[in-house]
C-alpha cells in the first residue's frame, strides 16, 4: 500500500504526461501532466481507447505497437497533436508492464514542440545555405588560419 501511494505521488508530480493502457488499449491510469497536455480530465478518458487522445493510433496500429512491445518491451514515436487550433509535437514512449502474453502499457508523453521547431528551422537554414552554394556562379571556398 505504501509503494502504491509513493507511485501515485511520483506520477502526479511529473510534468510529463503519464498514463497506463490495459491490454485492449483502454486508458486505466491518467496523471495531471496528461490532463495538462491533452486537455482532458481523468473522468473524460478513463476506459476509453487510446485513439480518443491520440487519433493516429487506431486498432490496427495499436496491434503493431503491442507486437513490438511484446518483442522488445518498448516503443517510441513522435506525434503531432492539434487541439483548439494549437499544434503540439509529442514524444511518446511506451513500455510493457508485465508478462509477454497479456500486459499493460505505461505511456510517457513529453511536449517537444520547441525542439521540433528548432530542428525544422535548422533544416531550412541548411537547405538555404546548400542552395546558395550549389547555385552560385561565384567561386566559394573556406580557408583556415594559414590560408
Amino acid at each position: 500500500l505504501e509503494e502504491l501511494k509513493r507511485f501515485q505521488t511520483v506520477s502526479e508530480n511529473l510534468t510529463d504526461g503519464f498514463f497506463v493502457l490495459d491490454y485492449e488499449g483502454k486508458i486505466i491510469f491518467w496523471n495531471s501532466g496528461a490532463e495538462s497536455i491533452f486537455g482532458f480530465r481523468k473522468s473524460q478518458v478513463f476506459n476509453k481507447f487510446v485513439s480518443s487522445i491520440l487519433p493516429q493510433i487506431d486498432k490496427k496500429f495499436f496491434e503493431t505497437i503491442k507486437n513490438q512491445l511484446r518483442k522488445e518491451g518498448k516503443w517510441n514515436s513522435e506525434f503531432k497533436l492539434v487541439t483548439s487550433g494549437k499544434e503540439e509535437f509529442l514524444e511518446t514512449r511506451m513500455g510493457r508492464i508485465g508478462e509477454e502474453t497479456k500486459f499493460e502499457i505505461a505511456v510517457l508523453v513529453t511536449v517537444v514542440t520547441k525542439r521540433a521547431e528548432m530542428e525544422r528551422e535548422l533544416k531550412r537554414s541548411e537547405e538555404l545555405y546548400r542552395n546558395i552554394v550549389t547555385h552560385s556562379n561565384d567561386f566559394i571556398c573556406i580557408l583556415d588560419k594559414e590560408g
